[in-house]
């Protein structure tokens, strides 16, 4: 690799300096059959060599750079790819299967909801199918349209994240404008995943959610009725408590000495 890096850096006038080669290297294991194996080289963030080997042992090799082995070398690395580098990687999948089976052969089923939101302004009602919490990561998430896939320029989202739980998650959403909200036409939210035995269908309304409206003038009274209330509640608490003193009279002076 330092030797390559060296020679693409003179290749393609990179100056001297920092500069990374990155090499990717995968097999996978299909029902314990050897499936595809893999390598890939970059340079700069530029893609320039990638071998396949098929299941069947074919080799397919495409350069994007110009060949720095003889013959007799490309030769021995098919060798090497084919009968030490494709078995070892092999082997090693299945002892991580064996070891992390019940985590890796594990299915759970995601929890898929609509999120609608609206501009009042702009009319505009932007519609979200969000699945989440599913293991394992593929999953067929999309936005119909009468039956059909949404145009994919008018799609945003679809970028698969983690959840910190292990689990994944990803959405989709769509934009209609208030003259498309008033067509007569049916959206679907539809996923299909692993831990699922059909697919899961969701109908999504066009329109905002409805909104509950309370009359104005039941309003209007609630809240004068409300003020009235605080208005006398002040003006109690406000005022200080008052004693009155009355005088007593003679013949009350006379009745007091006859009890004595």
């Amino acid at each position: 690799m330092k030797t390559k890096a060296y020679y693409l850096i003179d290749y393609l006038n990179y100056t001297r300096g920092l500069h990374v080669q990155q090499r990717l290297v995968g097999c996978e294991l299909l029902r314990d059959e050897p499936g595809h194996m893999m390598t890939l080289e970059a340079f700069n963030g530029e893609s320039g060599f990638e071998r396949r080997y098929t299941v069947q042992g074919d080799q397919q090799t495409h350069w994007k750079w110009p060949v720095i082995k003889s013959r007799a070398q490309l030769e021995y690395d098919a060798w090497l790819y084919a009968h030490f580098y494709r078995p070892l990687c092999i082997s090693q999948l299945r002892k991580y299967l064996t070891k992390e089976k019940k985590h890796v052969m594990a299915r759970v089923k995601p929890r898929v909801r609509v999120i609608k939101r609206y501009w009042t302004e702009a009319g505009v009602v932007q519609m979200t199918c969000l699945a989440t919490g599913f293991y394992p990561r593929h999953i067929n998430l999309t936005l119909l349209q009468d039956g059909q896939p949404v145009d994919k320029e008018r799609v945003t989202g679809g970028e698969l994240l983690p959840n910190p739980d292990g689990t994944y998650q990803m959405r989709k959403s769509v934009e209609l404008s208030a003259e498309e909200q008033r067509e007569r036409h049916t959206y679907t939210c539809t996923v299909t995943h692993l831990s699922l035995d059909n697919k899961l269908d969701i109908n999504i309304e066009p329109g905002p959610d409805p909104v509950i409206v309370v009359p104005s003038v039941l309003l209007l009274l609630c809240v004068f009725g409300l003020l009235a209330a605080f208005i006398i509640w002040r003006r109690r608490i406000s005022q200080p408590e008052q004693i009155i003193y009355v005088p007593a009279t003679a013949a009350d002076d006379q009745t007091t000495e006859q009890q004595m």
